[in-house]
């Protein structure tokens, strides 16, 4: 009985063409289809080319070895126009299919102990930033994947370790209920619960940014003072507002006026010189745009910045804390999560009084261009303020928080644009 040839070509079968990025895809393409075809035994070495001549007689030919050499070339063919240009050449003095598949697994999913160890660092060092949690769990399963190319697969239980560790501080109430699970989780339900949570922290309506900061006055009998009386701290660690150097001169002057010095005035927000602060464009164009009313009248009373924002009559203002080693509310309601607290840690009031901390959660600031998280919030229900850490703020943020005559910036250390402002005000 005579042997069928199947026929197969690169376009209708490996549409898929071989470039040096994307091996794993297209050796999926090829033992998938070959499988299909029950043609996958000639590139894995199971189904030998038979000899030429029959074994009793060298005379006679071997019915066997013609179609067999005819359907391995039609796989060859079907290869070689799998591959892009630049691979071809690799393959091109090949003689069976076997030897082609051979090729080119020894030239993309090499074994060197170099490239693993550069596949695992990668894993292991790729934290979630600011890409969204599809992109980075895409990445982290392909280097999963490659780790398997090569002969060095990660266990899914090990996979998930490395993908909890790095997904920053806005989904630490996720990562701590995913440690304490006794069940292995799996890639597939891990990805659903992150993108789940996602959503969740999205579909968020946060309340409106109300941000206020200490602002220290000099008195007419040179004693400073501040404009609340909780002067707040963590018995572990201080938790202190620090105090503003003295100003010199007039005590309602923070900054010194450019105008009347050497130098060209310099605008500390759009770091253009030729006129102060006070006086540019953009500022003024930014806090337009945010709805924020500056007023440059003096006071020798405290005062505080804050943003024009107009809270409901119950939502709390958030203030900036220089000293603070924590975010601390007294408003559970602003939390997105609540989690009982069990530490030793209680907030120690300026006259000696403590007050204990009766939840942690997180929550969302509101800015106009990105959400600023507040992690690790307490919640002291008896505390009269909310307080946010402004050394916390900046390190989980990656922003700065600049003070200026009459209004204060919180500005994103990696784009240098402004995301929130806040004006001084009565």
């Amino acid at each position: 009985m005579a042997t069928t040839i199947i026929q197969i070509t690169a376009n209708t079968h490996f549409p898929i063409k071989l470039t040096p990025t994307n091996f794993p895809v297209w050796r999926k393409q090829i033992l998938s289809t070959l499988i299909g075809l029950d043609l996958d035994k000639f590139i894995i070495g199971t189904n030998p080319c038979p000899s030429k001549t029959l074994a009793g007689d060298e005379t006679k030919p071997n019915p066997a070895y013609l179609p067999w050499f005819r359907q391995d070339q039609i796989i060859i063919s079907a290869i070689l126009g799998s591959l892009s240009d630049s691979i071809q050449p690799l393959v091109a003095s090949a003689e069976t299919s076997q030897q082609a598949w051979e090729h080119l697994n020894a030239s993309y999913a090499s074994v060197s102990r170099s490239r693993i160890i550069s596949l695992k660092s990668r894993l292991a060092k790729n934290p979630k930033g600011n890409r969204t949690i599809s992109e980075f769990l895409h990445e982290m399963k392909a280097i999963a994947d490659e780790l398997a190319l090569v002969q060095n697969p990660i266990h899914e239980e090990d996979l998930a370790v490395h993908i909890i560790s790095q997904l920053g501080d806005e989904y630490n109430h996720v990562t701590a209920a995913l440690k304490v699970r006794e069940t292995p989780l799996s890639f597939h339900e891990l990805f659903d619960k992150l993108v789940d949570f996602e959503r969740s922290l999205k579909d968020t309506v946060p309340s409106p940014m109300i941000t206020t900061v200490n602002n220290t006055q000099r008195q007419q009998d040179r004693s400073y003072s501040r404009p609340y009386s909780d002067n707040r701290s963590t018995n572990r660690p201080s938790h202190r507002s620090s105090k503003q150097p003295r100003p010199q001169g007039n005590g309602n002057n923070y900054i010194s006026n450019n105008r009347g010095s050497q130098n060209p005035p310099f605008c500390q927000f759009c770091s253009i010189p030729g006129h102060d602060t006070k006086e540019c464009r953009k500022l003024s164009r930014f806090l337009r745009e945010n709805n924020i009313n500056v007023s440059t009248n003096s006071s020798a009373h405290p005062v505080i910045n804050t943003t024009s924002a107009h809270p409901t009559r119950h939502a709390q203002q958030w203030m900036f804390d220089t000293g603070a080693s924590h975010h601390v509310t007294s408003d559970h309601s602003s939390l997105h999560t609540l989690s009982e607290y069990g530490g030793p840690d209680e907030i120690v009031l300026g006259n000696g009084k403590t007050l204990p901390i009766s939840h942690t959660g997180h929550t969302n600031l509101s800015t106009h261009t990105r959400p600023l998280a507040l992690s690790n919030v307490f919640y002291v229900p008896s505390l009269r303020n909310n307080l946010i850490s402004v050394a916390k703020l900046c390190k989980s943020n990656q922003v700065s928080v600049e003070f200026f005559p009459y209004h204060f910036l919180v500005k994103d250390l990696r784009t240098g644009g402004a995301s929130h402002a806040g004006s001084q005000c009565q």
